[in-house]
């Protein structure tokens, strides 16, 4: 995933190197303009001071000269104590001695001798010091300015588009950089569209939970008048699906009025493992295997139920032997053994609107399942933290 931040300051980092390089240029350049104009310098001198000391002139005192025979032996010198290293060969280089650097140009006179001829150039080179020196602490500086602004950048954008965002989703009037205006008004756009088309579906929801409810409610009392002239066998299968189909509405109808905003959930600390033993009230204890704790957890009661129900239920239905319910470290397993395997990987749409509801009270339900022989062993854990 691509990373602003990480951008900003990876282009701040090559904005740096390449302020660096600028500056290298800049020193090495001085650097070698100096040692141009010092280099002509001293060759006139050196060469002055040839024609000057064969005609035996005076008016021209020399920083530091020695004169040599072909053979490098030392003729003359204005200073003993600085003799500079002689290679018989022509050319410039710098010598230092006691603090001070000379820089030095060796060459041959008309008379078939060597002239090594200095200058001083100490001042000089104290000079590109200091230029380093300014130039590196300029560099740092700059460096560290455009890295704390890069960051405060950074802050500054992240906190605008979050902005932005907010106020998307809020519907409020969006202000931002002009640039990015377009994508941000494109965003509340489609925010809106998406509450509308959610605020269409809940009411669609909860009609449809109603209009289901209702029918399901008289079959039901019209099939108890049944039984007195039918086979009671029958009718009670047929109640036990009626039954079923109207839990299904009744978990349907409760998530469409949280949707709605009918039903407002009441949260409030539960022991999980009393709401548990309400549910498992309902059903067969010969057919459990319960291994409860006393668990805690913020909850809307009539919620946990309706979810308690769900699993229990599915668990009954779908699964063959006992049904293992656990309360534990936070978590609720209930496990059964089935000879088929979750629709889709899922299970149906009652644990689609048990999850739908679970996540309202900020608890997570996960599943898995592993196939044992012909069987599978079904598992759904509600982690409540």
């Amino acid at each position: 995933m691509n990373s602003l931040k990480r951008e900003l300051l990876l282009f701040t980092f090559l904005l740096t190197l390449l302020s660096g390089l600028f500056f290298l240029f800049i020193y090495f350049t001085t650097e070698k303009l100096l040692y141009l104009a010092v280099d002509k310098h001293l060759s006139e001198d050196a060469t002055k001071f040839e024609k000057y000391y064969l005609e035996e002139k005076e008016g021209l005192e020399p920083h530091l000269f020695v004169l040599r025979n072909p053979q490098g032996l030392i003729l003359e010198t204005n200073n003993l104590e600085l003799i500079p290293p002689f290679k018989q060969k022509e050319g410039i280089v710098n010598y230092t001695k006691e603090g001070k650097t000379y820089r030095i140009i060796t060459l041959k006179t008309s008379h078939n001798l060597y002239l090594q001829y200095g200058i001083d150039i100490s001042q000089e080179l104290e000079l590109l010091v200091l230029l380093r020196y300014v130039l590196v602490s300029y560099w740092l500086l700059q460096s560290f300015v455009l890295f704390v602004f890069a960051l405060i950048y950074t802050r500054k954008v992240s906190s605008s588009f979050e902005s932005a965002v907010n106020q998307a989703l809020e519907g409020g009037e969006i202000e931002l950089y002009k640039e990015i205006k377009p994508i941000a008004q494109a965003l509340k756009q489609k925010v809106e569209e998406l509450r509308e088309l959610y605020r269409e579906q809940s009411e669609l929801l909860l009609s449809l939970s109603h209009s289901v409810k209702t029918p399901l409610t008289r079959l039901m009392l019209k099939l108890e008048k049944l039984k007195a002239f039918t086979k009671p066998e029958l009718v009670e299968e047929l109640q036990e699906e009626l039954l079923h189909l109207s839990k299904k509405a009744e978990l349907f109808l409760s998530l469409a009025k949280v949707q709605a905003g009918q039903r407002k959930l009441e949260l409030q600390p539960c022991n999980i493992k009393s709401v548990l033993l309400e549910v498992l009230k309902l059903y067969p204890k010969e057919k459990l295997k319960l291994e409860l704790e006393d668990t805690f957890a913020d909850c809307d009661p009539q919620v946990a139920r309706e979810l308690f129900e769900v699993l229990i239920d599915n668990a009954f239905r779908h699964g063959t032997g006992e049904v293992y319910v656990s309360l534990k470290g936070g978590v609720l397993y209930v496990e059964n053994p089935s000879e088929k395997p979750l629709q889709g990987g899922k299970g149906g749409v009652g644990l689609y609107v048990a999850k739908r509801l679970c996540n309202l009270m900020n608890w997570r339900l996960e599943s898995k399942e592993v196939k044992e022989g012909e069987l599978y062993k079904v598992t759904f854990l509600l982690i409540f933290h």
